[in-house]
């Protein structure tokens, strides 16, 4: 609420510290903050393109010159749409497009992120399927327990990824439609806000987490091999069960140098 400006001769949220520049300032910021779930959706159909469909790197490239372009010119546009039509101003906690202004805040923002959100959705749905799908042909030639893990792995970390958006949108959302149904702030619960408050600027750090998920399953995988190699004993004899485990393991990457196993690298 620092950005908030201070009126004169009237109760000023707390905190608030700010001028109308200020103000306006924080409010583009914020409302150019649709550009990242505009990414999130590109990273989605990053993923749905080489697992599913399994477009080359090269193929990749071409389409990605006219991305970032494309997200640049739709968030910078909205956001400086804003200024000529004067919508920017107290929001409530923060500076955004001003209460009065409700058809602007779903048109210009909400519409836009819950379209994402589904699309996210269902994009990483079909990117299940699929690894499951090829998961299913490949069990004839790995063994089960490892294709099981497969499916799980990728399964969890989509359900992760589309969760990240619900758990920080889900509140906001709410507080939106109270109010384009007539609540005024002090009727909304206090409880939508709080987590209103909390959740949504924490979706980078939720993303974060989320990408650093699997590396650290990785490395955590990697030193319980090697303390189990140093449990074998002696080197002679770590130098056997050595032998044993990396042909099992080049026997296993032959086998399964399906498209799954492709998939699970590129998404996990």
């Amino acid at each position: 609420t620092c950005a908030l400006p201070i009126s004169p001769g009237e109760k000023s949220p707390l905190y608030a510290a700010g001028t109308t520049r200020t103000c306006t300032a924080q409010a583009f910021f914020i409302q150019l903050s649709l550009g990242a779930p505009m990414y999130n959706l590109c990273l989605a159909m990053y993923y749905l393109l080489v697992i599913k469909h399994g477009w080359s790197d090269i193929r990749l490239a071409k389409v990605e010159r006219f991305v970032h372009p494309t997200i640049i010119a739709i968030a910078f546009g909205i956001a400086i749409a804003g200024l000529p039509l004067n919508l920017y101003g107290n929001a409530n906690v923060w500076c955004w497009i001003r209460a009065d202004e409700n058809f602007y805040r779903w048109a210009f923002f909400y519409v836009e992120l819950w379209s994402i959100i589904i699309l996210i959705s269902i994009i990483m749905g079909i990117v299940v399927a699929s690894v499951r799908k090829v998961d299913r042909k490949s069990r004839r030639y790995s063994c089960k327990q490892q294709s099981a893990r497969l499916a799980g792995t990728v399964q969890r970390q989509a359900a992760y990824y589309v969760s990240a958006f619900y758990v920080t949108w889900t509140a906001l959302s709410v507080l939106r439609i109270l109010q384009a149904i007539g609540f005024t702030a002090s009727e909304v619960p206090y409880f939508i806000y709080l987590l209103g408050v909390i959740f949504t600027p924490l979706q980078g750090c939720f993303n974060c987490l989320i990408y650093l998920r699997p590396r650290y399953l990785r490395w955590k995988r990697l030193q319980a091999k090697k303390r189990l190699r140093k449990k074998l004993g002696s080197k002679a004899n770590d130098g056997g069960a050595g032998e044993a485990v990396a042909g099992i393991d080049r026997k296993s990457t032959r086998l399964n140098s399906s498209h799954a196993n492709i998939s699970y690298a590129v998404f996990c």
